[in-house]
């Protein structure tokens, strides 16, 4: 943990030539602040004509496009809340692992030491060829409640399915029923991840927007805490944002203009070099930006048809 201090000095005056008159001046402003950050990093870029460039990103890369429906509604009493995939294009929180099971299929339970089996013992058997190990399984409510929850995969065979849980209960055969897209589910342990931040800014009620701590992740549903109230909406057509990194402060220095794009956005400020006349020559300052808030991505465009230079420090 390291300590960033920002020191804003700003003094507008209409003196021709250089006075103390405080009458003569439109304002001075001094701001200073001091806020603990990590990774801090002080970084140079070159831009070409006419492109874009990433100049860094925390984002978890979605699926979900402008068909995507959600809906929002806490887990049981808990301060838990669940994000979910209801309708048009699937976000891809994670992949999912087609296995084809339906609601004849059954599936019992083994316990060898640590090592709990799910074993496909009878009606649908199910297709294990996408599956690999590493990819996580959620156990749902028909299974007892030891088995429940999402394991991590570590082997398989063509019929069944093994994970570590030292407390796995033995039973079955069970009939996965009408729910068994939801009783048996394997998806990639890539993707979203715990302790991603997932935001919700557009879409539901503005009382529900907000930056939430992901707790639980499968292919189509997102967990997250909340010590608040929030309302049950949906399924409601609309995209959210999931980061893995985020900074807390950017500060911009750039010899051409250049647009930044904040956080995925199709357009945004332009910063642009300042040129001051004086008494012998023209003397050019670099274009400033200066932002403390929470910026996952930054991409800056350079519509000129000269390399733009760019100085970015940044904090965490």
């Amino acid at each position: 943990m390291s300590t960033l201090k920002t020191l804003v000095f700003l003094q507008s005056y209409e003196d021709g030539f250089t006075s103390n008159s405080p009458l003569k001046r439109n304002f001075q402003w001094t701001r200073e602040t001091q806020l603990s950050t990590s990774a801090a990093l002080s970084e140079t870029f070159q831009i070409a004509p006419q492109s874009t460039q990433t100049l860094f990103s925390g984002t978890r890369v979605l699926t979900q496009d402008g068909t995507t429906q959600y809906s929002l509604a806490p887990v049981f009493a808990s301060d838990l809340y669940q994000l979910t995939n209801t309708g048009g294009t699937v976000p891809g929180f994670r992949v999912l692992r087609t296995i084809a099971t339906d609601a004849t299929t059954q599936v019992t339970t083994s316990l060898n030491g640590p090592v709990l089996t799910f074993a496909f013992t009878g009606g649908t058997l199910p297709n294990l060829s996408s599956v690999q190990p590493g990819d996580e399984v959620l156990i749902g409510n028909l299974f007892n409640q030891l088995n429940q929850g999402i394991w991590q995969i570590i082997s398989k065979t063509t019929t069944s399915i093994s994970v570590v849980n030292q407390s796995g209960y033995i039973q079955g055969p069970i009939t996965l029923g009408s729910g068994f897209a939801t009783q048996l589910r394997i998806f990639s342990s890539t993707g979203v991840q715990v302790g991603d931040t997932l935001v919700i800014s557009s879409g539901f009620s503005p009382v529900s927007w907000g930056s939430y701590i992901v707790t639980q992740v499968t292919d189509y549903y997102l967990q997250f805490s909340y010590t608040g109230s929030l309302p049950t909406e949906g399924p409601i057509t609309t995209e959210v944002a999931v980061y893995s990194m985020a900074k807390t402060t950017i500060y911009l220095e750039t010899d051409q203009n250049v647009e930044l794009l904040i956080n995925g956005a199709v357009s945004g400020p332009i910063v642009s070099p300042m040129v001051s006349p004086t008494t012998k020559t023209n003397i050019i300052f670099p274009g400033l930006f200066l932002m403390n808030g929470t910026v996952w991505s930054l991409s800056l465009v350079n519509n000129s048809i000269t390399p733009a230079n760019v100085t970015l420090l940044s904090a965490e």
